[in-house]
């Protein structure tokens, strides 16, 4: 999916169940539990099959603003929270207050109903094998995924404690989790097989982690935020996986990460109003105030010109070079005060989820 052309555990949970539309419907997947007691195992059963689900339709008016457009969901206070380019090519889009996913081509609006498995939610979005979108749950545990006939499935860990938050395809067609709550990776494998892996924070940090968005970095890891310990984060994707966190600063605030196609690694500190550029040899980072930034930064997508579009919490998106100085701010239409997930589609164009304008953006020019 393009971006460019988001506590030590009590008890340790026991399975994934797949819930689907027929009542009653549970399979079993391994669960592989890294912690520093050893390895425990439950027999796995094969990935859950999808169920059908309700799509329905809209046609959405849309509002123009200078060099943005909004299109106005059609549930007020859905929470729309991030956004990425398919594989089909059309807009996806989570509602995180109803836990629907939607698609968006033209001025067409599908929500497909994820909403009809229980306990599901619907925050962060990346692209899976087999062109499968799937998405995260926070504040719920889940991790669901719609597949390209319009079938779609929900695993929701047993866990009531957990939260998945960020989501990525990761090498060999693994799927890659953050559970902010638990201090937790998961790991999700074709064969559906799971592994959770545990945080530990950089040493002289007493801070419990609490891991947020999650990238395949250009080293073939995968890095991941950390904001409550003020580190990135990366765990190796080859032989046995290894869990790193390096402290970029006691109130960095790392909020998103993500891959330019120079290979360069970036992250959004988000109080700080800054980027992180950073090492992924070493994990030093280098900090660069955001010219132009009147709100705590959000995410990020690195255009095929290594510069950088930045969402905020404030009502302008930031076109920023790799320095942080500013090449414009495009103002959100219809009165929204921030954005959270951005995109950018192959035509060059800009797409942002506008939270509390309850609207998906689009940028031209």
């Amino acid at each position: 999916m393009a971006r460019s052309v988001a506590k030590p555990r009590a008890s340790l949970p026991q399975m994934l169940s797949a819930v689907g539309a027929l009542a009653g419907l549970i399979l079993l997947v391994a669960l592989v539990v890294h912690a520093a007691e050893g390895k425990k195992t439950v027999p796995a059963a094969a990935m859950p099959s999808s169920s059908p689900v309700v799509a329905r339709t809209y046609q959405l008016a849309p509002t123009h603003a200078g060099a943005a457009t909004g299109w106005v969901l059609p549930k007020v206070l859905s929470g729309p929270r991030d956004v990425a380019i398919g594989p089909d090519g059309a807009v996806w889009l989570t509602e995180q207050n109803t836990g629907i996913v939607d698609s968006f081509t033209g001025n067409t609006l599908t929500r497909h109903g994820t909403d009809a498995f229980p306990d599901t939610g619907a925050f962060w979005l990346a692209d899976g094998p087999g062109d499968a979108v799937w998405f995260s749950g926070y504040p719920g545990g889940n991790v669901g995924r719609v597949l390209p006939n319009g079938t779609a499935n929900s695993f929701t860990t047993m866990d009531p404690s957990a939260a998945t938050l960020g989501i990525a395809q990761g090498p060999g067609n693994i799927m890659w989790v953050t559970d902010v709550n638990r201090a937790l990776l998961m790991r999700i494998q074709s064969n559906g097989v799971v592994d959770q892996l545990s945080v530990a924070p950089p040493k002289g940090v007493q801070a419990i982690p609490a891991p947020r968005l999650i990238v395949k970095g250009p080293d073939g890891n995968m890095w991941f935020t950390d904001p409550r310990t003020g580190s990135v984060g990366k765990v190796t994707t080859t032989g046995t996986p290894t869990v790193t966190e390096y402290l970029i600063g006691k109130h960095s605030d790392p909020h998103s990460i993500a891959t330019g196609a120079d290979g360069t690694l970036w992250a959004t500190l988000g109080a700080a109003r800054s980027l992180a550029k950073i090492d992924p040899a070493t994990g030093a980072a280098v900090t660069i105030p955001v010219k132009g930034a009147t709100g705590a930064l959000n995410d990020l997508v690195v255009a095929p010109d290594s510069t950088l579009w930045l969402s905020q919490d404030a009502p302008y998106l930031l076109h920023v070079r790799p320095d942080g100085s500013l090449i414009r701010k495009v103002k959100l239409p219809g009165g929204a005060t921030d954005a959270d997930g951005l995109a950018l589609a192959p035509d060059g164009s800009l797409w942002a989820a506008a939270t509390d304008g309850n609207m998906i953006v689009s940028v031209h020019g």
